[in-house]
Formats: structure tokens, sequence, C-alpha cells
């Protein structure tokens, strides 16, 4: 696996994160301390749920499809 196909993987699993980072770094240039640090500790408090929006589904295919690779070029590098 290259790692540009490790980035493309980890950038869809973490989307959900992703949109929201992205959503508190423009608040953060835009509000008040105060104010961006009650969104900072909303979003805190989302964290839990947050891991329910992964797409498992996807990372778990993904790291299925590369064991399955692993595992055929290590039985073709032991018949040879």
């Amino acid at each position: 696996m290259t790692n540009d196909q490790l980035s493309d993987i980890s950038a869809r699993w973490l989307e959900p994160i992703d949109i929201i980072l992205g959503d508190l770094i423009e608040k953060s240039e835009r509000m008040t301390i105060g104010a961006f640090n009650r969104e900072v500790e909303e979003v805190i408090k989302l964290i839990p749920q947050l891991f329910g929006q992964l797409d498992q589904e996807f990372l778990t295919q993904q790291l299925e499809d590369e064991f399955g690779m692993a595992i055929i070029k290590g039985l073709e590098n032991a018949i040879r």
C-alpha cells in the first residue's frame, strides 16, 4: 500500500471528524476566545458519538483486502 492510498483511506474513514475540525478552524477565525472555547467544549462532548459515525465498514474492507494480498504474497514467496 502506498502512502497516497493510505492517505485516501484515512481521509474517507475520518471524514466526520475532519468536517468538525474544519468547522472549528473556520470558527476560530471569527469568534471571540470565550465563544470558541465553548464550541470546543461542545465538540469534546461529541467525541464518543463521533466514533459511531466513522466508516468502519470501509476501513474493515480495506484492511481485509490488504491482509489478503499480504497472505497471497507470503504464500507465493514460500512456494518459491
